[in-house]
């Protein structure tokens, strides 16, 4: 195995195994044998702790936690409760950059000779010895082997080395001053990844008019965009008073020196080993989801997962791009149309093919919503590279907006993005992702405000769902699991179900549906379609910061005839029914697009032939109103997409984010829909049915409502098979 395995693999083991191995470690490098009693721990929170056999003073602690001085300091108080202890070997998992010198202070400060053992000497050993990593292989082979894999995959769509563009990024960015143009950046960036391979102690070099031709080849938009052209950034890189990054060397050659190269190298072994951890962790996924199933199901699942993931943020940063010229194009991303594509052309039996999407969904769905450290990095890393590679081959007004807008944005948000908010209760804080988004876009100056209508809108929302969860779920839920309620079309009816039914990936289990409710408000304001609407609406000012916009102010601004004639239009091409509750809707849509030109007209905002340059605008994932409005001659950019601010934060390179700010921010997807909802008439079907199972015994119910989900879900790959 390569060092990187091996240290993923000291990642992945578990404590115990971890335990055993290193104690096979000292046996075979030190010859040490270990006293088999003498009362202390084995495994538990402290960790391996053994005297050395046949010295009664000497002794020696395994453990993989990271706090190694609180932990030393206990380890030596316990010991001297019943022993002497004049030595100790501490072996961890961790790396200690300053071992010689932790040793001879610690050593001083508790009055025991100590030597530390840590990863770095872990991995040369287990390079040094076939045994060692044969055997820490045989801890982690399914680790492994699920990343040979996957390994074909990666091989295929390439990411690993496409990321390394990142590393050149954020290296130069951090070199230079935060005002430096960030078109200018991209250009130093694909010189740095032209330069790769160039070694001046080896004699490889590329001359300017090499570069020039390799660039115009390979990125003409950077070059053609960058206000500096390629020989002026060369000579500022290469010059001696801006600590050079490049070496100019005689006739007009150029090359890394070893220093750049060494960062470069060091930062694209990171990326390789984040996007290892990951596939690492979803191999972990998929075995936990398919321990009970078919063992082949393993093979397909995790490219599966891999390919969606990637695809699903490849697709987001196209409709990142189509913000800018499609302003009614649709955002939503139907992940399960991914798989559907992926195992076309996978080799897959026929007879796996549904449940291989089932799982795959399932595995993609906790990534999304319950990640771990490592998925988030990774998905952080996705983030990161089509955000910047739109950018690179974008227009230049993109870039030149970025670097305005900053904090003169005033948003006002739809009703779509505070129920995602509200769905996001029980997900765990660094899952939440449009929260997290909105808490990071306000924290960055930008002003988010809501209206009367949205609030009118969002509670009725809340009361409808809430009536539909008393009449269609209530009686019978408990006993039904997540199979059985998940393809309910109600977001927050389905966020109950996921943390009600896998608490492990939440907050904690909600002990019922009122208890979910009173997480987003009160469950008894939600009862009356009309009492509590301004307590619901004081609850989001206090809990989000929103600022808020009575409807007076609203309608004054506006023309309410037209925004009644541009409503019917919206009515009609819904398809809905001519409802009071969807007229309502309708006009709140026209009311809000109408009052957005009305605030730019009023702060004389910049018109522009294009959107640049306005400040105030619609944060909605409702995009049908805007071909509507064009219809009445009115202006229809005026909806920005969450996707848009977001990638605006992660690319302004003005900013420099702490780790926690970029945890906040990084695993977000927007408009997901996961898994492909079943036909309405027979979901209708399904609940008639399993209402009345409630009324039977307990064993007989449970069994009553499987097998109708089953039957559910046969409808669903019945009509995919057909379609």
């Amino acid at each position: 195995m390569s060092d990187q395995l091996i240290s993923l693999s000291i990642d992945n083991i578990s404590t115990t195994d971890f335990e055993i191995w290193v104690q096979k470690v000292l046996q075979v490098t030190e010859g040490y044998q270990f006293e088999p009693t003498g009362g202390m721990h084995d495994g538990g929170q402290d960790g391996f702790i053994r005297a050395i056999q046949g010295s009664t003073d000497h002794f020696i602690q395994i453990s993989k936690q990271e706090d190694t001085r609180k932990k030393l300091r206990k380890t030596i108080e316990d010991i001297r409760k019943t022993r002497t202890i004049k030595r100790l070997i501490y072996v961890t998992s961790q790396n200690e950059s300053q071992r010689d010198m932790l040793e001879a202070t610690w050593s001083k400060e508790f009055g025991v000779r100590i030597e530390i053992r840590d990863r770095r000497w872990l991995l040369i050993h287990a390079s040094l010895y076939d045994e060692l990593e044969n055997s820490l292989y045989g801890y982690v082979r399914s680790l492994i082997d699920g990343l040979q894999r996957a390994g074909t995959v990666r091989r295929e769509l390439n990411y690993a080395d496409r990321l390394s563009i990142l590393t050149y990024l954020e290296a130069e960015a951090h070199s230079l001053p935060a005002s430096e143009n960030f078109q200018n950046l991209c250009l130093d960036t694909i010189i740095y990844d032209c330069l790769i391979g160039t070694n001046p102690q080896e004699g490889v070099f590329k001359t300017l008019e090499v570069i020039k031709t390799e660039l115009g080849k390979s990125s003409p938009k950077v070059v053609s965009k960058a206000p500096a052209s390629v020989p002026e950034r060369l000579d500022f890189l290469s010059s001696k008073s801006n600590l050079p990054r490049i070496r100019k060397h005689p006739g007009d050659k150029y090359a890394l020196p070893y220093e750049v190269r060494n960062q470069f190298d060091s930062g694209n072994l990171t990326l390789k080993t984040r996007e290892d951890a990951f596939i690492a962790s979803i191999s972990r996924r998929v075995d936990e989801e398919c321990k009970e199933k078919n063992d082949t199901l393993r093979d397909h699942i995790v490219p599966a997962v891999r390919f969606a993931i990637v695809e699903t943020f490849r697709r987001q940063a196209m409709n990142f791009a189509k913000s800018f010229s499609e302003i009614s194009s649709e955002p939503n991303i139907e992940v399960f149309s991914i798989f559907n594509l992926y195992f076309e052309s996978a080799s897959v039996p026929l007879e796996l093919i549904e449940e291989s999407k089932e799982s795959a969904s399932n595995v993609f769905r906790r990534v999304c919503y319950s990640s771990n450290q490592d998925e988030r990095e990774y998905l952080e890393l996705l983030l990161k590279y089509f955000s910047v590679k739109f950018v690179m081959d974008g227009d230049i007004a993109v870039t030149q907006y970025f670097s305005e807008m900053a904090k003169r944005l005033r948003i006002y948000l739809g009703t779509d993005i505070i129920v995602r908010c509200l769905s996001e209760t029980f997900v765990r804080v660094g899952s939440r992702g449009m929260t997290n988004a909105l808490t990071t876009l306000q924290s960055a100056g930008v002003k988010l405000n809501i209206t009367r209508q949205v609030v009118n809108e969002t509670f009725s929302h809340i009361h409808a769902t809430y009536l539909t969860f008393r009449n269609d779920y209530e009686s019978w839920y408990r006993l039904g699991d997540l199979e059985a309620v998940k393809n309910c079309e109600r977001i927050l009816i389905r966020a109950f179900f996921y943390a009600y039914f896998e608490p492990e990936g939440h907050t904690r289990r909600p002990r019922d549906w009122s208890d979910f409710l009173n997480q987003i408000g009160n469950a008894s304001w939600f009862t009356d379609p009309k009492r509590n609407i301004d307590d619901f609406g004081s609850f989001l000012v206090d809990k989000f910061g929103f600022e808020f916009t009575e409807l007076e102010e609203l309608t004054t601004k506006i023309d309410n005839s037209l925004a009644e004639a541009i409503a019917a239009d919206i009515l009609a091409a819904r398809d809905k029914e001519s409802t009071s509750g969807n007229q309502i809707l309708a006009l709140n849509d026209a009311q809000m697009a109408l009052y957005i030109n009305s605030e730019r007209l009023e702060r004389k905002e910049r018109i522009t032939s294009n959107l640049y340059g306005y400040d105030t605008w619609w944060m909605t994932e409702e995009t049908r109103v805007l071909r509507i409005l064009k219809k009445h001659g009115q202006h229809d950019d005026v909806v920005m997409l969450p996707q848009f601010l977001l990638n605006h934060y992660m690319l302004d390179p003005s900013r420099r984010r702490s780790a926690q700010e970029n945890e906040a921010i990084t695993p977000t997807v927007f408009g997901l829909r996961i898994t492909d909802r079943v036909d309405p008439r027979e979901m209708k079907k399904f609940l008639k049915a399993v209402g009345e199972f409630a009324e039977l015994d307990e064993a007989a119910a449970r069994a009553r409502i499987r097998s109708a989900a089953i039957t559910l879900k046969k409808s669903r790959t019945s009509r995919n098979s057909l379609s």
